[in-house]
């Protein structure tokens, strides 16, 4: 969206993207080099997707990793996760390293061009990061179409949310600075594919589109608050099918997922949602969507047209199923009108699309009560969709810088006030994966046991079934 906005707005600025991770390691630092030689830009601009050093649910494998060595109750495979462990911190220390190794590649070969640091993961660890940057180094933090857009004209970008690495102080700029939604233009996908040799590499999948941009939600453990501000700016649904119906009618994209926090963030968003799913079906064009949904305000003519314009998942970001552990989440929704909204969308036209249901265990507040009230609830899904259309992903709360979930963890004194969340202090990793006793060792020794036995893709259904058996 960057690039495309940049283009729109200062048609006159040459562009080029290129993407490091789908060239050979070795050979990153002499693309990078050649490239810039041969493009000589006056800006490079670096976008860093992820820094983590595991996701805390049931796919992951470093995860795995650190539940074995934590909790794992055979001394053998505490050592065996401590060397795949030690490995994988090694790999993590490699990969910042690495990135942070480009920027300071380009200050040596280009002193004279100017370093741009933007991306999730930069936004997330800022404060942790920029230190570590070139000097003269500019980092973005959220959006950075308007930072790149001001730099071009040589306007003043302290009026965005930026942090600039100067000598050893860092300058910060204003951050309540966010796009309307409906500058956000529909991409000129042509003109990205002229600019991104890489383009196709990305047509096969799924293809993120963004509706929106903000979230008026308040989950105590959730970023886009941070990253993308307190107000929903909605993207013009018009914009929205322009762009859908270019990538499937001219590059064959089938597959869509909307990258917005919740596809429909509350009761103020069904009338847009509504109006974006008219687009692309009377545009009939043929796709797949998916994207994270917040359900409890469907309505039945929204229902129907998530299904007719070609829903394939509804992955329902639920977390729990005790309304005790949604409100201390502070997720804003009651239980008993997402049932409703499942026997809406049963009666809107379902036919055994996935129901994905995410479900965080041993979160803030939890009991064995609670558990089994989430695995209660679990059951009405079942009920509801059929038991083989529903589908648990099991995962633990990772603690992030900018929550409440953090600030929680340290007044709990489940995490130290003084840890740093890109160290590699294992007592501080264990720390970032929300799993506190007297839960804890249960709930980890269970998720051993099943992935022991049938690997860890996809054993949600089998974590809750022994967890149903042990609790019920």
């Amino acid at each position: 969206m960057v690039a495309d906005y940049v283009y729109k707005h200062n048609p006159e600025v040459k562009q080029k993207i290129i993407d490091l991770s789908l060239t050979d390691k070795n050979k990153r630092s002499d693309l990078l080099v050649d490239e810039v030689g041969s493009f000589n830009p006056d800006i490079i601009a670096f976008s860093w997707r992820d820094v983590q050093i595991f996701a805390p649910h049931e796919e992951d494998v470093s995860f795995q990793k650190a539940i074995q060595f934590y909790y794992s109750p055979s001394v053998l495979k505490r050592i065996g996760a401590s060397f795949d462990g030690l490995k994988g911190l090694i790999k993590y220390e490699g990969v910042i390293k690495e990135n942070l190794s480009y920027l300071n590649l380009i200050k040596e070969k280009y002193p004279q061009k100017q370093i741009l640091l933007g991306g999730p993961a930069f936004s997330v660890f800022s404060e942790q990061l920029i230190n570590k940057c070139p000097d003269g180094t500019i980092g973005v933090v959220g959006e950075g179409e308007d930072v790149v857009s001001r730099l071009v004209k040589g306007e003043d970008i302290l009026k965005n949310r930026v942090v600039i690495k100067k000598g050893n102080e860092i300058i910060k700029g204003d951050e309540k600075s966010f796009l309307d939604g409906d500058k956000l233009e529909a991409i000129d996908y042509d003109y990205i594919s002229s600019i991104f040799p890489q383009f196709s590499e990305y047509l096969s999948d799924f293809v993120g589109i963004q509706t929106k941009r903000g979230c008026v939600q308040k989950c105590i453990f959730c970023l886009y608050r941070f990253i993308e501000g307190t107000k929903v700016r909605n993207r013009s649904p018009k914009a929205i099918a322009d762009e859908i119906e270019m990538l499937n009618k001219k590059y064959n994209v089938k597959k869509i997922w909307f990258t917005d926090a919740q596809f429909c963030s509350n009761k103020d968003s069904v009338g847009i949602c509504e109006e974006t799913l008219d687009e692309i079906i009377r545009r009939r064009v043929k796709i797949e969507w998916r994207g994270y949904i917040r359900i409890e305000n469907t309505t039945p003519s929204l229902a129907k047209k998530m299904i007719d314009s070609g829903i394939s998942t509804f992955e329902l970001s639920l977390t729990s199923g005790s309304q005790k552990i949604i409100d201390n989440l502070e997720l804003n929704f009651s239980l008993d009108d997402v049932l409703k909204a499942c026997q809406i969308i049963k009666k809107a036209g379902y036919s055994s699309q996935e129901i994905l249901v995410n479900f965080s265990l041993n979160a803030p507040g939890e009991t064995k009560e609670t558990l089994i009230e989430t695995l209660k609830f679990y059951r009405k899904l079942e009920d509801i969709f059929g038991k083989g259309n529903v589908k648990p992903f099991i995962f633990f709360l990772a603690v992030q810088p900018h929550t409440k979930l953090e600030k929680l963890s340290i007044e709990k004194g489940y995490l130290s006030p003084k840890y740093n969340p890109i160290s590699l202090n294992p007592f501080w990793i264990k720390g970032l994966i929300y799993n506190p006793p007297p839960l804890g060792k249960m709930l980890a020794e269970i998720c051993l046991d099943v992935w022991k036995s049938q690997g860890i893709n996809s054993a949600g259904s089998e974590i809750l079934n022994r967890l149903e058996k042990k609790l019920m």
